[in-house]
């Protein structure tokens, strides 16, 4: 499996730039955004855009990201 993907932004919400993963098409269900933010990422539910989303600094940010590459927040099959 590739874990290459194109982001586009889709919309500016006070300082936040959002960006959409380019496996968002198709009507996915389980998708999230990713918002730049000065200093800090955040991640938020593409279907609930105007609800709460998290922020991470760098450092945590970039541990979240190994961890999900790790499979750490992989549900059962």
């Amino acid at each position: 499996m590739s874990t290459e993907l194109s982001i586009e932004s889709t919309s500016t919400e006070s300082d936040t730039r959002w960006f959409t993963s380019s496996y968002t098409s198709g009507g996915a269900q389980n998708c999230v955004e990713l918002g730049l933010r000065r200093k800090r990422h955040a991640v938020r539910d593409t279907k609930d855009r105007s609800g709460p989303h998290l922020e991470f600094d760098g450092p945590s940010w970039y541990a979240f990201v190994d961890d999900v590459k790790a499979g750490k927040f992989d549900l059962p099959s």
